[in-house]
């Protein structure tokens, strides 16, 4: 069990995805488990909304900017004042910052070195290009990418680092996995026994099946939805829901236009609808927890990829996918680079028509490796382990040109402005 008075779940992002869905099941088990457990969030966040309605306790971040490569003295004042406040209403407890991102490992690195909190730390690595952070497009990419290694290593190191799949750790460190398997923990999904649909899919019998795909319209994950649309365009016994939100939505719709009448677009839902959506559709197509939101429905699954640059030239990425869920035999769930081995969609998808009931057996048992007692225990005893004070953690920030912080100033003060409006 944790040996710790009190945890703090560290993660200022703004919208809803895996890591913030990740924040909230970790919350809730350890209050259930009678652990002191706050959630430190920005304002008018999927985290705090969330937390207000789980009845979770949550503190806000103190100011819109969330990241202290882009604060002014006075901000970054502000800052100190919050954390010395927190480890004064703390001091002689013995308390644990687990950070969730590249991002808040800087906030926490600034208040580690200039405070005296006696806070432990720990970090999990939830995104594989997490070491190009501010390292991509710009002349300062190779010292960036070098400063980000240099403090996952340190994390690394002291053991205090945790990894959701293999992939993450060998793209975060630049080598194979060995030794360290330990540390390797899936993200959870709650013990839904229950989402099952009592009614058997009548998968042969309908005249159109229908594929959930699930995920943020993002860059990384656009190129995934343009598979399964291309898919669409090829199989008329086919039709999607397609479930999410974000910057390349009108782009998504324009290209899903010729198949509009077989493509519906639900925008953000609840998890609750989200449930019922998957229980209503015959194949998920999802990548990162999504793909476990469709398994635990006992869902035939095929896990997307997601297209990082280099990966997007269309004679790469064209009907391409990672596989059927449970068939890859890892945690993988999407994260791909040039050296992974694809599969192609339209086999995938022939594959699970031909085995439907082999592979909706295969998801309910296999998903049964992320529910979130089994992996919430592995957590415990890895932070007991692992946390450590940070005392030696390099001092390090990775650079950022003067347009960028300029540019980064005014929009985080734009979207201020138009919150309190």
């Amino acid at each position: 069990m944790v040996d710790f008075s009190k945890i703090y779940l560290f993660n200022l992002n703004t919208y809803l995805g895996g890591g913030e869905v990740l924040a909230i099941r970790m919350a809730s088990y350890l209050r259930e488990k009678k652990i002191d457990v706050k959630v430190i969030c920005s304002a008018d966040s999927y985290l705090e909304e969330t937390c207000k309605e789980n009845k979770l306790e949550y503190i806000c971040w103190p100011l819109p900017n969330y990241s202290v490569l882009y604060m002014d003295n006075d901000e970054k004042n502000k800052v100190l004042e919050f954390w010395n406040i927190l480890a004064d209403s703390d001091r002689g407890d013995r308390c644990l910052v687990f950070s969730f991102c590249m991002r808040d490992i800087y906030n926490i690195s600034f208040m580690n070195h200039r405070t005296k909190s006696g806070y432990f730390i720990s970090t999990g690595c939830y995104h594989p290009d997490e070491i190009f952070y501010l390292a991509r497009k710009t002349i300062w990419s190779r010292y960036n990418r070098a400063i980000n290694r240099r403090i996952y290593k340190s994390y690394n190191d002291h053991n205090a680092i945790l990894y959701m799949n293999q992939y993450s750790y060998e793209n975060t460190m630049g080598k194979k996995v060995n030794g360290d398997g330990s540390r390797i923990i899936p993200l959870p999904i709650e013990c839904l026994n229950n989402v099952e649909s009592e009614k058997e899919n009548d998968f042969f019998g309908k005249k159109r099946n229908t594929i959930i795909c699930i995920g943020r319209f993002v860059d990384f994950k656009y190129y995934s939805f343009l598979n399964i649309i291309d898919f669409l365009k090829e199989h008329e016994d086919y039709k999607a829901l397609i479930v999410g939100y974000g910057p390349y939505e009108s782009r998504l719709k324009k290209y899903a236009e010729t198949v509009s009448d077989r493509v519906t677009f639900t925008g953000k839902v609840s998890q609750e609808e989200l449930r019922e959506l998957i229980a209503s559709s015959d194949i998920g197509y999802a990548m990162g927890t999504s793909v476990l939101e469709c398994a635990a429905a006992s869902k035939p699954t095929v896990i997307a990829s997601m297209f990082y640059p280099s990966l997007r030239s269309k004679s790469i990425r064209k009907d391409k996918c990672i596989g059927i869920f449970g068939d890859t035999g890892s945690y993988e769930l999407g994260e791909a680079s040039y050296k992974t081995n694809f599969n192609s969609l339209e086999n995938v998808m022939n594959l699970i028509a031909e085995n439907y009931d082999k592979y909706r057996t295969l998801s309910k048992e296999y998903v049964k490796n992320y529910f979130i007692d089994r992996v919430m225990e592995q957590y415990t005893n890895m932070w007991d382990e692992t946390a450590f004070s940070g005392d030696d953690l390099p001092y390090l920030f990775p650079r950022v040109s003067k347009m960028r912080f300029c540019l980064k100033r005014f929009l985080m003060k734009r979207k201020s402005r138009l919150v309190k409006d």
